[in-house]
Order: C-alpha cells, then structure tokens, then sequence
C-alpha cells in the first residue's frame, strides 16, 4: 500500500480536503447551525436516506467534527457524545430521546475538548508527548476562541440537550443529531473546526502506547486515504484503479489504461471497510 498512499499523497497535496468533499455524503438525521454567542439555531436541516442536502460548508463542519471511532471518543468511557470538539455536538437521537446525555457525560467531554484545545500550552506538556505538543503548536494554533464562546457552547449544550430539542416529532430513531456552534463568519468557522479536527487527530490516530511522533503524518494520511475510500464507497464505487498518476473510482470492474494497482473496497458486517488488492500490472 506504500506506493499507493504515496499516489495518493501527490493528488491530495494539489486538491486538499476537496478531493473528500466533491462526493460527500451526510449519515441521516438532523444538523443545527447555532449562534455560539447568542444561542439562537440559525439554520436546521433533515437528511433522509436520499441525502437531499447538498450545501457544502455543511459537508465541511460535517467531516471535521467526526471521530475516529467510539473507542476515540471524548467522554470516554461513556460514549455517548461522539464530538471530537467544543464546537460540535454529536450524538445519536435515541440517546437524547432516552435522556441518556448526563451531567457527568457533558463535565467529562467538556474536560477533554478543552485539554485538546489547549494541548501545546502549560501543563498539558509535562504530561504528555512534547513532541506531538510541538508538532500541534506550529501547525494547529493559528486560531483561538474566547473563553466566554467556549463557556456559553457548553451552557447551551446543558439547556437544550433533551428530547425537547426535537421540534417536530422523532423521525429516523437511530438518526444522528449534531449541532454546529458558529463562532465567527462561515469562513472562519470552518477554519476552527478544521483546527480542532487535525488536533484531534494528532492524539487520536496512533496507539497510546505506541506513539511515534515521526509516523503522525503518516498516520494521518492513511486515515485520510481510508475516509476517502469509505466516501467513494458509499457512492457505490467499488474498484479503485491506481495508475502513476492518478486514483480512478468505478462502480464495475474494468480495464484502465496505465492502471498498477486494482483495489476492491466493501463493507463487512459490522459497517467497516475492508480492501483487497487484487491485482498488480507492470507498465
């Protein structure tokens, strides 16, 4: 797979974080757009199974407030609220239907978002990795958010987060909810929420245990390479053919000119992804 993500990384470098979003899909359920100072909801959309909402800055806080998995969430061990920051609440509809977000659910993601918002300042050093701590100074800490914003996001998420949230009767039960906290002109905001989401993964994608700060990059791109994999996935694109240049996505198998690589992505039975390389041709 080495050359591969390395082809990979050469397409991504030119197109950014728009090679994801060109083919994004929405999971179904409600996302709020939320006034962090004023808490007032600017904007609601519902997403069915016809995922009929198609504005992209909503792709963009969608993506970047996802989480790895539940075993990376941030109100561990409860794993309830799926955030991967402050400026996103995320969770399943029947869990608020169920009056499952607790106090101490919220004090923990709370706890956990700020340290991650904080993680190359003060004592979050003498604890932890310096080197990834450096890493997030110089690349993840262009924008800071007043103490104030963070402290009225949590004051709304601890009045609103009840099955009164839901307006209109529950549809989609086992939806998801996620309301985005807009702290500054759209541009802006998703510039934070693209901040926090890499700090995320900064901590997030390699093993406790196992950290190598010379493998962060890496790491990252891979993860990169398989969300893009899973977003072509679910638009039915199957076969993945790797030429020298380029990464082409099709729903059938088929002969490409030039193609080394032919990889066969499917989704096993507990939703994760799993790819086969079938096939290696010599130029």
């Amino acid at each position: 797979m080495d050359e591969i993500l390395e082809i990979f990384k050469n397409i991504y470098e030119i197109k950014g974080d728009n090679l994801i979003f060109e083919k994004y899909k929405f999971s179904k359920g409600t996302y709020l757009l939320v006034d962090a100072k004023r808490g007032n909801i600017l904007e609601e959309y519902t997403v069915t199974t016809d995922n009929n909402v198609n504005t992209e800055y909503l792709k963009k806080l969608d993506y970047y407030s996802r989480t790895i998995n539940t075993n990376k969430c941030l109100d561990l061990p409860f794993r309830k609220i799926l955030s991967n920051s402050f400026l996103c609440f995320y969770s399943k509809k029947k869990v608020i239907k169920n009056n499952l977000i607790t106090k101490k659910n919220i004090e923990t993601y709370k706890k956990n978002t700020i340290l991650n918002y904080n993680s190359f300042d003060g004592d979050f050093k003498k604890t932890t990795d310096k080197d990834i701590c450096k890493y997030i100074e110089n690349n993840y800490s262009k924008y800071t958010i007043d103490e104030e914003v963070i402290d009225d996001i949590f004051f709304w998420i601890e009045d609103n987060i009840n099955p009164s949230i839901f307006r209109r009767p529950l549809k989609y039960y086992d939806a998801v909810l996620k309301v985005f906290f807009l702290i500054d002109n759209m541009e802006n905001t998703i510039e934070f929420f693209k901040q926090e989401y890499y700090k995320y993964l900064c901590w997030n994608i390699l093993d406790k245990k196992k950290r190598d700060y010379k493998k962060l990059e890496d790491a990252i791109l891979e993860y990169t390479f398989y969300r893009y994999l899973i977003i072509e996935l679910r638009q039915g694109n199957y076969y993945i053919y790797v030429t020298k240049n380029d990464i082409i996505t099709s729903s059938k198998l088929e002969k490409i000119f030039g193609c080394k690589y032919i990889l066969i992505t499917r989704f096993n039975a507990k939703f994760n992804i799993e790819i086969e390389l079938i096939k290696k041709m010599d130029l």
